[in-house]
């Protein structure tokens, strides 16, 4: 995360053992640093207060899900994890798109 208000995304190349690497750095103001944060606050209010509680509303997408995690907060991870990816369009991966 670097700081800036454009909503940025930089790519760095490094080289490590022979192998490329390739980083993607995002600006604090870009929506996968504010989603990330949104979701990060919310796993800490359901381990600091349990899933008894109700997790603060956001917005209808997020609330969706928060309310997701935490009716199933007893479950097994895996459980979770097929749940949620049914959820997953694959029409809405970001991706980078080079001209032919």
């Amino acid at each position: 995360m670097v700081e800036g208000e454009n909503k940025l995304v930089y790519f760095e190349e490094s080289h490590h053992d022979g192998i490329a690497r390739v980083h993607l750095l995002f600006e604090k103001s870009h929506f996968v640093v504010r989603d990330f944060l949104k979701v990060l606050g919310c796993f800490r209010y359901f381990f600091l207060n349990g899933p008894a509680r109700m997790y603060e509303k956001v917005d209808e997408e997020f609330d969706f899900f928060s309310e997701l995690i935490r009716k199933n907060w007893g479950s097994h991870i895996n459980q979770v994890f097929v749940m949620l990816e049914r959820f997953i369009d694959g029409g809405s991966w970001l991706g980078l798109m080079m001209a032919a």
